[in-house]
């Protein structure tokens, strides 16, 4: 059976102190699982990875056969201003989830996504725009029950 997440030697690091350091971890389609830990154990930092908020410093992280590390997309709904965003590399783009405002930055050297990059980089600001713009409108189209229709292995969606 294919695993809902998979994490192989996942680290992360803040300069010489690892927040999360060599985790090997495997969570399996249809399981609960709960982070338990003392503060600063890197359970915060792990779901900010998983969740593609975060990139991790080395190792690697799949949830539903994605590598969150080399391109993942997400919609955050619990901010006042709706967003989806999705990554590139090392390259963050954020809209609003109607499409009308962007923003992109270099999360390799602005973690904390303090200065949008958008002017500097126009070409790859357009091409990382189309690639959100579409993927977001295919993921708007399959409707809230998308999940219904991943195969019985949980990786790949069934054809409609």
């Amino acid at each position: 059976m294919t695993a809902a997440v998979v994490t192989e030697n996942l680290t992360r690091r803040f300069g010489a102190q690892a927040a999360v350091d060599g985790l090997d971890l495997t969570v399996p389609v249809g399981a609960f699982y709960g982070f338990l830990g003392p503060n600063g154990a890197g359970k915060s930092t792990t779901i900010n990875i998983l969740t593609g908020l975060l990139a991790p410093t080395g190792g690697r992280a799949m949830v539903l056969g994605w590598d969150v590390a080399a391109e993942f997309y997400w919609r955050l709904r619990m901010a006042p201003e709706r967003q989806v965003a999705m990554r590139d590399g090392d390259y963050k783009i954020v809209a609003t989830d109607k499409l009308d405002r962007f923003e992109m930055y270099d999360i390799a050297k602005d973690p904390k996504e303090e200065q949008d990059i958008a002017g500097r980089d126009p070409k790859r600001f357009s091409a990382l725009k189309a690639k959100l713009t579409k993927l977001h409108t295919e993921i708007e189209a399959e409707g809230p029950d998308w999940w219904k229709r991943l195969d019985k292995n949980g990786a790949k969606p069934l054809p409609p």
